[in-house]
């Protein structure tokens, strides 16, 4: 090819280079009027028609990413002479090669480089396409600042193909390539490789930026390709000492000689990343000014610019710390309160890469959160669950949810003896950061190191951080047991495993010895317990939850958490009254809290007072209309009063504020059933399987399945939520009814009544006034058998609920296997009336004896 000549409808302008890939030019789309990047691939690919159509396969998928780090492909195709060409998206810059052959970078030029090359890797890795050849080659940087990827995907086909490239020698064994110095391990050894692959490369490339020197470079290519395989190098700060910890630990990770010791995800590396960028960007303003320095004198570490330019970049760190604060207090100027008086705390992320450093960052998050919440002029949004916030896009998306003005996140990483916590505040309207510091403190001094973190984030929002009682855990527990209940703290923001609610109980119990006067940790051991006893169904974790409490409370009159945990304890044992006193007094101390408004609610609609509980949900969604929790229990206050389309809108935008909360999308699965909205309730029941199989779930769609007349199939899912759940009666009496109606399990079905009765007698010993649990065992009773039982403990669930609509469908089963058709045409339109779906009557097997009588047709149409 030479210049002037047309290859499809573009005109050859200059060359550009040449490689192993084949030769660039800068050609002229006549069709479009727009200038493009041309490769004209090596000639060697037409000889072999099956690897040149297996690389335009490759060429084509890699056309389809779309991302504004990754150079854009328009057109793949060949010339007459079969010769392959790619036009592409034109770059007027350099390459990182080029860059790296100049002027040192500034540590900050080096991570906003790095960042964007990860968050291109990163959009690529989630389509399933692997670049196999990253090199400063490949990494474009446009006049204005851009960064681009080039040739993805692409070399795989070449390299098998070509035996012009300098980069392999031609002696390699053809499985083999990439670009020496810059394979991963598992490419050097010619094995077979994925996504991970990419980070290696692209951790000799962040190396090379940071100490201006490849970690693997040796005198030949087969030596250089042995310490890729074998030597482990020392990090980057080695030969730069203003490279962060942080950073440092990135780049090593990813260097790591075996992929499983990579990161799971690139999305997690970009995200690292940035966690450090916007460290260094805002820790200028820590009294140290450590981190300054570091951004400032990294280049002359490397080897670069004069004293006097990083003098004055010194003196700049200055003005832009100076700058930072000016800009928090002119946006709090221009909101339209002063100071900020909603944010939200995404939680931190772990930057250790351990499960201890998991759960060690969940509970300083969660501290800092309810530190926070103790300013009655700052409303703190409802905790996030689900998947992680990581963009600007989620930043702002999360902001919109939470309703708030401002976010903070951060990370934790534990380092030998210290723990350090680096932290931002972010704008809600646009995702940009205002504000970024860092402390660090020995892991011994964890409530020091909150204390700092709080009080800092306080006096920038604009508030005066609360002292702390004198029976907190910060003035009660020593060095050597903090850990523990911040560990405690982390592992009950997963209080759906039992595992962890098990150790935080472990954790927890432990500290009893030197903290038994601690209202803090008496109160957490207690919501610990209550989580148990929710899964375990056991009366002896609520009493003993309940005394833990109060002994809280005992200790502290201040402690909201400890009055909210009470009252729940109480409403879970039917003492609704005590309950409604333990709710307020957490509400004089913290009049929107959020649970303690819905743990109010749930109290009213226990005693019976519907309008009093309506108007406390609504009170507590109004107060935090972030919470899906509260939304969650409004939705199935109206599910018991049959109001299903009013319960579906609750757990709708329940999923909305959480789309990764399994319960939500379960209990929206399940009043869809009930509203007759079968492929819609499916389709949320299945979500709600693939993010977490629960009982809950598994019991909904069983239902679905049973109300279809596919009994063999709502058998099988009834055993499974029987399974999770082996202390649910209700999915014990699903199971028998399934069993019961199903073409081959009918003898097994009394087993499984009974074993629901068993556990409904336990469950009714914790709260002896839930109806519902009394009218479920009422029809187990009736359906093994037990007919005079059953009518005596369906009398006692109407007496407690009369108006219940599902307390008086259980009601008309126990007529009907009583043999009291009359009586249940009478409970079946009392149920009706009360919002009970007359559809899943009509297909209800328990009543096809009946279905063709008038007064049966008459009730199930009594309502609409």
């Amino acid at each position: 090819m030479n210049v002037g000549d047309h290859v499809g409808p573009y005109r050859l302008v200059s060359r550009l280079g040449a490689g192993g890939m084949g030769e660039v030019y800068r050609a002229r789309d006549e069709k479009l009027q727009r200038y493009v990047a041309l490769k004209i691939l090596p000639r060697e690919l037409a000889m072999n028609p099956d690897a040149l159509r297996r690389f335009e396969s490759e060429a084509r998928s890699a056309s389809a990413l779309n991302h504004p780090n990754i150079v854009t492909i328009y057109e793949v195709n060949r010339t007459d002479d079969n010769i392959g060409w790619i036009a592409m998206e034109l770059i007027d810059g350099e390459d990182l090669r080029t860059m790296l052959g100049g002027e040192p970078m500034t540590l900050k030029s080096a991570l906003r480089i790095a960042v964007k090359i990860a968050e291109g890797l990163a959009a690529a890795h989630e389509r399933g396409i692997a670049h196999r050849d990253l090199k400063p080659d490949n990494i474009m940087i446009s006049r204005d600042g851009f960064v681009k990827i080039l040739d993805f995907g692409l070399a795989k086909q070449i390299r098998r193909i070509s035996s012009n490239d300098a980069t392999i020698p031609q002696t390699m064994p053809g499985t083999v390539f990439g670009t020496v110095g810059y394979m991963s391990p598992e490419q050097a050894r010619g094995r077979e490789m994925d996504y991970r692959s990419d980070q290696f490369s692209f951790g000799v490339m962040l190396y090379e930026m940071l100490t201006r020197r490849r970690p693997f470079d040796r005198e030949s290519k087969p030596e250089t390709m042995t310490a890729i395989i074998r030597d482990e190098i020392p990090p980057p700060s080695h030969f730069n000492e203003f490279v962060p910890r942080e950073l440092d630990r990135i780049v090593m990770r990813c260097l790591a000689k075996q992929p499983r010791d990579r990161y799971g995800s690139t999305r997690d590396v970009a995200h690292d990343l940035r966690e450090v960028r916007d460290s260094l960007t805002g820790a200028s303003s820590t009294k140290s000014g450590s981190a300054a320095a570091s951004a400032a004198d990294f280049s002359r570490k490397t080897g670069g610019r004069s004293g006097r330019r990083s003098t004055w970049l010194i003196a700049g760190a200055v003005v832009i710390a100076i700058l930072a604060v000016l800009a928090v207090r002119m946006w709090m100027r221009t909101t339209s309160t002063s100071p900020v008086d909603s944010v939200a705390v995404v939680p931190f992320r772990d930057l250790t890469g351990t499960a201890e450093g998991r759960m060690l960052a969940d509970g300083i998050s969660e501290m800092i959160a309810t530190r926070l919440a103790e300013v009655r002029s700052l409303r703190v949004a409802a905790p996030f669950d689900g998947a992680p916030v990581s963009d600007s896009d989620d930043l702002r998306a999360a902001a919109r949810r939470k309703r708030v003005q401002a976010l903070i996140r951060g990370s934790v990483q534990r380092g030998g003896d210290d723990v350090r916590v680096t932290y931002s505040l972010v704008r809600a309207s646009d995702g940009g950061t205002l504000f970024s510091s860092t402390k660090t403190r020995p892991a011994a001094e964890l409530f020091d190191l909150e204390d700092a973190v709080s009080g800092d984030l306080l006096s920038t929002l604009g508030h005066t951080a609360p002292p702390r009682p004198q029976t907190s855990p910060a003035s009660m527990l020593g060095p050597g047991d903090q850990h523990r209940y911040v560990e405690a703290l982390g592992l009950l923001k997963r209080v759906r495993d039992e595992q962890s609610v098990d150790r935080a109980i472990k954790a927890l119990e432990s500290l009893l010895g030197n903290a038994r006067d601690s209202s803090d940790v008496n109160a957490l051991l207690a919501r610990a317990l209550l989580y148990k006893s929710q899964i375990a169904r056991r009366p002896s974790l609520v009493e003993q939850a309940t005394l833990y409490a109060a002994r809280a409370v005992t200790l502290s009159s201040n402690n909201v958490e400890a009055y909210v945990t009470l009252g729940d304890l109480q409403n879970q044992s039917g003492q609704h009254d005590e309950a409604l006193k333990s709710f307020d007094r957490a509400l004089k101390l913290r009049p929107n809290d959020s649970n303690a408004l819905a743990g109010k609610a749930d109290a009213y609609k226990g005693l019976g007072r519907g309008d009093d509980a309506e108007a406390a949900y609504k009170r507590a969604i109004a107060a935090h209309p972030d919470s899906a929790g509260a939304l969650m229990r409004y939705g199935s206050f109206c599910f018991s009063r049959g109001r299903y389309d009013d319960a579906a809108a609750q757990f709708r935008r329940a999923t909305e504020l959480t789309p990764e909360f399994p319960m939500a999308w379960s209990n929206l699965g399940a009043v869809l059933q009930m509203s007759g909205k079968n492929d819609a309730a499916l389709a949320a029941l299945q979500k709600s399987i693939a993010l977490k199989p629960t009982s809950g779930a598994y019991s909904n769609l069983g239902n679905l399945q049973f109300l279809l007349g596919r009994y063999d199939e709502a058998q099988h899912s009834f055993e499974r939520a029987a399974e999770l759940a082996p202390s649910d009666f209700v999915a014990w009496a699903n199971l028998g009814d399934a069993r019961r109606w199903s073409s081959n399990a009918r003898a097994r079905a009394k087993d499984a009544y009974d074993r629901s009765v068993a556990a409904a007698r336990v469950a009714l010993l914790i709260n002896p006034k839930d109806a519902y649990t009394r009218a479920s065992m009422a029809a187990s009773l009736a359906r093994s058998g037990s007919l005079d039982e059953a009518q005596a403990e369906i009398r006692r669930a109407l007496e407690a609920d009369p108006t219940n609509p599902v307390v008086l469908y259980k009601a008309a089963v126990v007529a009907i296997v009583r043999g009291n058709s009359d009586g249940a045409v009478s409970w079946i339109e009392r149920a009706v009336r009360a919002g009970y779906p007359a559809g899943s009557l009509k297909s209800d097997p328990e009543f096809a004896a009946i279905r063709t009588l008038p007064s049966f047709r008459s009730a199930v149409e009594s309502k609409g």
